[in-house]
Parts: C-alpha cells; sequence; structure tokens
C-alpha cells in the first residue's frame, strides 16, 4: 500500500472516529484514559524546558511502533515509520539543539475507547516549534493511540499514527540562485520560509578585481515598521534602511568582513586589515560566497541553511 493510500484510509478512519464521538458519551474508564493523554500531551509539550527525557519516555511500550504523515506548507506528504528508538532520538534532537521547544499542546479528546485492558483514542493538538523565544514553524496534528495496560494497571502507548500539517514556516532552509546581470555584476533570488508560504528575495552584488582577489560589495535595503503618534492617532509607517557591507575573497576561498556590522557580534566593522576575528569561513566560488553573506548577514533570522540552485 503506497503513502497516500494509506493517508486516505487513515483520514477516513478519523472522520468516522470524530463523527462518532459527537453521539457518545465517555464513561469513567474512558474519561480515566483521556487525562492520561493530556497528561501524555502537558508533559511532551514541556520538554524543551524540563528536558527529563524519560518523563516522556515513560508513557510509551518499550516495542510503541507508529507511523506520521506530514504535510508542509509546499503541501508536499512524507511518511515514515518510527518505534522507540526513533522516538528517542526525536528527543534527543530537541535536547542537542540548545534553545529548541516544542511548544505542544493537546486541545481536544473527541474520541476515547477502553476494552478491559486495551484503549484507543484520538485527539487533536497544536504545535509551534521555538528556538530562543522565536517561532520557526506552527501546524495541526490528529494523533490516533492505541494503548495498553502493562503488568502494574499503567496505560502504555503501543501504537500511533499523527497526521500533521504544517501551516506557518518563519525560518528554516532557504534556496538561492545567481544570475550575471553584467560584468562582475550578479542578482541573487533567495526563496524563504515567509508564513503562509514562501517569498522570493533578491540582492545584487558587485565584484571588483584586485590582484588574484575579489572585493564585493552590496547594500542590503530592510523595511522597519515603525509607530508615528500625530495629534489625533497612532499610525504605522513603513521606514526603509539600507545597511552597507564590504567583503574580502582571496584566491584561496577565504572571505572576510572588511565594512557592514559584524554577524556575530553585531559591532560595527571598517577596516581594510584581513583580520581573523572578521574572517567568515571559506568559499570556494563566487556562488558559495554570496550564500554565505546572505545567510550570515542579510537573512540571519530567516535561512538556517542555504542550498544552490542553478537557473
Amino acid at each position: 500500500m503506497n503513502k497516500f493510500k494509506s493517508f486516505s484510509i487513515v483520514f477516513l478512519l478519523f472522520t468516522a472516529s470524530l463523527t462518532f464521538a459527537q453521539q457518545k458519551k465517555f464513561t469513567p474508564e474512558e474519561e480515566a484514559l483521556k487525562k492520561h493523554i493530556l497528561t501524555f500531551g502537558e508533559t511532551y509539550g514541556t520538554f524543551g524546558k524540563h528536558k527529563d527525557k524519560a518523563k516522556v519516555l515513560e508513557y510509551m511500550d518499550k516495542e510503541v511502533l507508529g507511523t506520521l504523515i506530514t504535510t508542509d506548507i509546499n503541501r508536499k506528504v512524507t511518511s515514515f515509520d518510527s518505534d522507540i528508538a526513533g522516538f528517542d532520538n526525536h528527543l534527543k534532537g530537541i535536547l542537542l539543539k540548545d534553545g529548541l521547544n516544542v511548544n505542544y499542546k493537546i486541545v481536544n479528546v473527541p474520541r476515547a475507547y477502553v476494552s478491559g485492558d486495551v484503549g484507543v483514542a484520538v485527539y487533536e493538538a497544536t504545535y509551534q516549534q521555538q528556538k530562543n523565544e522565536e517561532i520557526w514553524s506552527a501546524g495541526d496534528e490528529t494523533v490516533a493511540l492505541t494503548l495498553k495496560k502493562d503488568k502494574n494497571g499503567q496505560w502504555k502507548i503501543i501504537h500511533y499514527t499523527t497526521i500533521a500539517f504544517e501551516n506557518e514556516k518563519y525560518k528554516g532552509h532557504c534556496f538561492c540562485s545567481v544570475k550575471e546581470t553584467d560584468n562582475l555584476k550578479y542578482q541573487t533570488a533567495t526563496t524563504a520560509p515567509s508564513g503562509k508560504g514562501y517569498a522570493t528575495y533578491t540582492h545584487d552584488f558587485t565584484f571588483a578585481n584586485k590582484d588574484q582577489d575579489k572585493i564585493i560589495t552590496i547594500e542590503n535595503k530592510i523595511e522597519k515598521k515603525i509607530e508615528v503618534k500625530t495629534a489625533k492617532k497612532t499610525e504605522i509607517k513603513t521606514e526603509v534602511i539600507t545597511e552597507s557591507y564590504t567583503f574580502y575573497h582571496t584566491f584561496a576561498g577565504e572571505l572576510f568582513l572588511l565594512k557592514g556590522k559584524h554577524h556575530q557580534t553585531g559591532e560595527m566593522v571598517e577596516t581594510e586589515e584581513l583580520k581573523r576575528e572578521n574572517g567568515i569561513g571559506v568559499a570556494p566560488n563566487k556562488e558559495e560566497a554570496m550564500m554565505q553573506i546572505i545567510q550570515k548577514f542579510l537573512m540571519p533570522s530567516i535561512c538556517v541553511s542555504m542550498k544552490y540552485v542553478s537557473q
């Protein structure tokens, strides 16, 4: 069965389950199961803060299996299977990314069913991926759980199917193309996350020969919204700020900042010397040099990584 057939079947099961849930009241056992699931959601949703991996994993059976079907903002559907090791690696990934937090919240449990020591439930959740209080992406999930009581009478998740829809994306992978507009002049087009979809940003670079090296200049225009108070009301206006940068790209591929705001310290730099503290990295060609400049200086709040796309 391919992923799309699987997706359709699961979606129909969820729809039928949700419809049935509107006609049925929970029994005391089902209410207890619902409470258990809500507690799991709270524990998982605050994992980025409490960082206690064992506290989350105690809800899972050691033989748990799962299927995750995701739809990103480009409406690309992907599906993969997982187990306890995969879920454990997911939690480790959150721990390894300093400042990363998944703000996860169960907003509804429309279906819960208990038969002996087996339980089935469907819940709906919202999520936000954040790093250092900055939202990277957000979306919704519908999750079907199968649970079984262990020898101590505790509910353990033995299978889960998650259907996730990414609704917003503000930071992530960017894609860059380059075209030559004139001799030693280039224009880049960077496709980047922009909330409900992707947007394309253009930048104009000028290269100048210096022996076998290159001097790169660029002016970056940024739109900034400011409040303007008048006697009658407060208006929001857009102010355009221009940032100027100059870089030195050596024949060996080393890239240095000569003039502009430093991407790490935020301090203004203006020098003719190639100082180690102003080194950006190694760029073997002009395309890579421009992509590093875009990622680190022009669009650092959006682009986590850059990929070159040929025109």
